[in-house]
């Protein structure tokens, strides 16, 4: 689940979700675009208000392509 399907499912637009967390919207925004990385204290507060949310799954996901030739598996940063 991306930021941007997780502020839908809560129901909030952007600027309410920058809002409800505690952020300016254009950071908000700069983050949920991808043109940003998120500050720990973006993810800390996005943490607090939303107990429910799963940080890795927002800003992280596993490459569906498999590992690479150790057999590590592969994390690419994600919004």
């Amino acid at each position: 689940m991306t930021l941007k399907e997780f502020r839908k499912k809560k129901g909030f637009n952007q600027k309410q979700m920058a809002c409800e967390i505690g952020v300016s919207a254009s950071y908000y925004c700069k983050v949920e675009g991808g043109f940003q990385n998120p500050s720990y204290e973006f993810m800390a507060k996005l943490k607090e208000r939303f107990p429910d949310v799963i940080i890795d799954e927002v800003f992280f996901f596993k490459k569906n392509t498999g590992s690479d030739s150790t057999g590590a598996a592969q994390f690419v940063y994600f919004n």
